[in-house]
Parts: C-alpha cells; structure tokens; sequence
C-alpha cells in the first residue's frame, strides 16, 4: 500500500489478494445481465434502488478491503469522509463506452475498484485541481508539478481512492474491451 502525491494530492492505490479478486469477479460477473443499459454502451446499476449486490452482506470480502482501505486513507491523509458509503457497478462493453470528465463533490473521498479489467480497458483520466495549470508555459508536461492529467490503467483487484473533488474520466478503449467497476463515495455529495 503506498499514497502517491498527485498535483499534490493523494492518491491511494490498494491491491486485493488475487484469489479474492478471482472470486470477486466471478460473482459479479454472473450478475451483469442485471444491470441497466445507459448511453455509450455502459452499463449500471446507478439509477436502481436495488442494486445488483448489498455489499456488505454478499460481497464482505470486498466491503471490508474497501474499509481497510479508507481508513488508511484518511489516516494517511488530513481528509475526512464518513463511514456512509454510496456504490454503484458499471460495466462498459464496448470501445466506444466513455464516462466524460467529472467529479463526485466537494467533500468526501470517493474510490474505484476494478472488479475486472484487460488490456483493451480504457484508462481513468485525473485531471490536474489547479485551473490554471495547462495555460502555464513549460518546459515538460510530463513534469510532475506542470502535467495536466494522470492516468492509472484498470487491472483486476485495483482500488484507488482520491478526494471527491478530482475531476476524472473514463476513456475509451479497444476493441473486446473487459472493464467492470464498482465506484463509489463516502461523505457527502
């Protein structure tokens, strides 16, 4: 586990144990053809009351890892955000499936969990906080105090957290894309 300063914000990267991720996956995935179709060939259980698992009963394992998580999170960091969490599954089917720049608030810490990704999955865009940092003449974009955005390609039994207010995108991917996720928020939106 690590937290990585971005822009200079943090950024937790967390890693679930293999085989949990395995049979994280294999549940979730027998319950796909659940979810509701929305624009862009993505699919989600955002807009349902009934969500395609409770959580904390069906998935424990996974409820728990995303816990543990965020209390090292908010130990690490001077952030704060509730033990109320707000969830929702998405899977995008196609190379086309984008989820345009946005951000979940300003208070709060939100998360992804990558419930299953391949190497055609697009990438999740963070973009810099600082407005006014891509009209800054630099040398190096690359650099990390002038870059623009950060990317974290999807893997299987990943879970990044971040401050609600860090604008971020999903991009599209490649041809026979796999990217299932479980987003998610603690505090207020």
């Amino acid at each position: 586990m690590f937290i990585q300063p971005l822009f200079p914000t943090p950024l937790g990267f967390y890693e679930l144990e293999a085989s949990l991720a395995d049979d994280i996956e294999a549940k979730v995935v027998s319950r796909l053809n659940l979810l509701d179709y929305k624009q862009n060939e993505t699919y989600t259980d955002y807009y349902k009351d009934n969500k395609l698992f409770e959580l904390e009963k069906e998935l424990p394992v996974l409820h728990s890892f995303i816990f543990d998580c965020r209390n090292h999170y908010l130990n690490e960091t001077a952030f704060t955000g509730s033990s109320d969490i707000q969830y929702w599954f998405q899977d995008y089917r196609t190379k086309e499936a984008v989820h345009h720049l946005h951000h979940h608030g300003i208070h709060g810490i939100s998360g992804v969990y990558w419930v299953r990704a391949n190497e055609n999955a697009g990438e999740f865009r963070m973009e810099n906080p600082n407005p006014l940092c891509n009209y800054a003449e630099v040398s190096d974009r690359n650099n990390y105090f002038t870059q623009d955005y950060a990317s974290v390609h999807p893997k299987k039994g990943l879970l990044i957290l971040f401050p609600a207010y860090l604008k971020h995108e999903v991009l599209a991917g490649n041809k026979n894309i796999e990217r299932t996720t479980l987003a998610f928020n603690f505090g207020k939106n």
